[in-house]
């Protein structure tokens, strides 16, 4: 059980981690207008979270928890992406 709550942590952990690093990507392509470098962190991103989400389910976390995760992720980038916007 102490293991489980562990894995959880770290998976909140990320799923945070992995907002504020494509909130970073918004933030630069809203000040500097840069099209090419946007889709190139926008890749790198999309990348890094299919990784992420893959090591996730080899790790043995559960498919419920992995859907609250993805959850917790798109509530806060999506709030913090309108913020940064406005």
């Amino acid at each position: 059980m102490n293991n489980q709550l562990g894995l959880l942590f770290y998976m909140v952990i990320g799923s945070v981690g992995m907002a504020f690093v494509g909130l970073g990507v918004v933030k630069l392509a809203i000040v500097y207008d840069d099209q090419q470098g946007y889709w190139i962190g926008f890749i790198g991103f999309l990348c890094c979270t299919m990784y992420i989400r893959h090591l996730e389910s080899r790790v043995g976390i559960q498919k419920k928890y992995r859907l609250l995760g993805y959850g917790l992720f798109f509530v806060v980038f999506g709030v913090l992406s309108v913020w940064v916007y406005l």
